[in-house]
């Protein structure tokens, strides 16, 4: 089974210049965990995840809810941590995001897209032609395929 099969054509992507707020409304809003991202040209550049947050939260030390939660009750100085979170939620994409991106073709085969999510930890994979972002390739994707694989043997 081949990629241009399974993937997902109708892409939500963001552009270098969208801030970490809009992109964490958009993947709620969404119910996605990562977003490509592409120039003007359609064009990808790099993909933001889950992770990319999460990892952004640790590298510029953002307050855990609990620790908001203490500040306030011991009347520390909470307006710190909403000052640091407002800031942070103003950083654009291109300041956070992977940019060093596995990436595949259409003709590429499920199993190479399951064996490359596996050795690189991956949970989705952009699909180019040439330089150009046509599709995305999923975890579930890569599961379905099996699944369709285990129903005609």
């Amino acid at each position: 089974m081949k990629v241009r099969e399974m993937m997902t054509t109708n892409l939500i992507t963001v552009t270098e210049e969208k801030t970490l707020r809009e992109v964490i409304q958009l993947m709620l809003e969404k119910n996605i965990s990562g977003i490509p991202v592409v120039d003007g040209n359609g064009k990808l550049e790099g993909i933001v995840s889950e992770w990319d947050v999460i990892r952004l939260k640790r590298k510029l030390h953002l307050p855990d809810y609990i620790q908001l939660l203490e500040a306030m009750l011991n009347n520390a100085h909470p307006e710190e941590f909403d000052t640091d979170i407002a800031r942070s939620l103003e950083l654009l994409v291109k300041d956070f995001m992977t940019k060093k991106v596995i990436t595949v073709t259409e003709n590429t085969s499920m199993a190479e897209v399951t064996r490359l999510m596996v050795e690189h930890k991956i949970n989705r994979i952009p699909v180019v032609r040439g330089d150009k972002l046509i599709g995305i390739v999923t975890r579930r994707d890569a599961i379905q395929a099996m699944g369709k694989n285990l129903g005609t043997q």
